[in-house]
């Protein structure tokens, strides 16, 4: 009797290799929590696509932004268009839109910084100080135009930043372009997200 008890137990081991490698399996079938990538997006043109003349200068409307996705933490938004093709004319990158945004913001609607706007916008500065926005108006050729929203994780969607971009940086009138924002304020970006639009010169006849 003990025999074939032990011959059974032989024949039926429990096996913890097995019982281990079901569990990992198990695991790795598990979903992943991630955080989805932060995202933008605009109605007004497809990324990479041309810009309409609805938005260039002679018009003065800003184009219609939607973001998401934005990381736990973000207190704030800001949002830069520049022009680094315009370097070739004017030896600088051209800024031609910056905003800043409270947390609770996800979009701004087309013609936003060109109509008095009243929710709670600032342009903090921008090659031209008399207005918000300034659209595309190449001098020659086809130029890219970028708009980068940042989730920020101080809150600039207030006086303080408004002061800061007008004290530290006047004399500066290439202030607040992509790069020397990214630059400046590193540390405090949760997260970025980009579209390019494409604008040409228009020919006279």
């Amino acid at each position: 009797m003990l025999r074939i008890q032990m011959e059974t137990i032989r024949r039926s081991p429990i096996s913890f290799e097995r019982a281990w490698g079901e569990a990992d399996r198990k695991t790795e079938r598990a979903p992943r929590m991630e955080q989805q990538q932060f995202r933008l997006s605009s109605e007004s043109f497809p990324d990479g696509g041309t810009i309409p003349d609805r938005f260039a200068e002679a018009a003065g409307i800003s184009p219609q932004l939607t973001w998401s996705n934005a990381p736990p933490g973000t207190q704030s938004f800001v949002i830069i268009m520049d022009d680094p093709d315009a370097k070739q004319a004017v030896g600088h990158t051209f800024v031609h839109w910056v905003v800043a945004l409270p947390a609770s913001r996800s979009s701004l609607e087309e013609g936003a910084s060109a109509g008095g706007w009243a929710g709670r916008q600032q342009a903090l500065r921008d090659d031209m100080t008399s207005t918000p926005y300034r659209g595309p108006k190449p001098p020659s050729g086809t130029h890219r135009y970028y708009i980068a929203v940042y989730a920020m994780k101080p809150s600039f969607a207030d006086k303080e930043f408004e002061d800061l971009a007008h004290s530290k940086f006047a004399d500066d009138t290439r202030t607040y372009t992509r790069e020397r924002f990214e630059s400046r304020y590193h540390s405090d970006i949760n997260a970025k997200a980009e579209i390019t639009g494409l604008y040409s010169a228009k020919t006279s006849h």
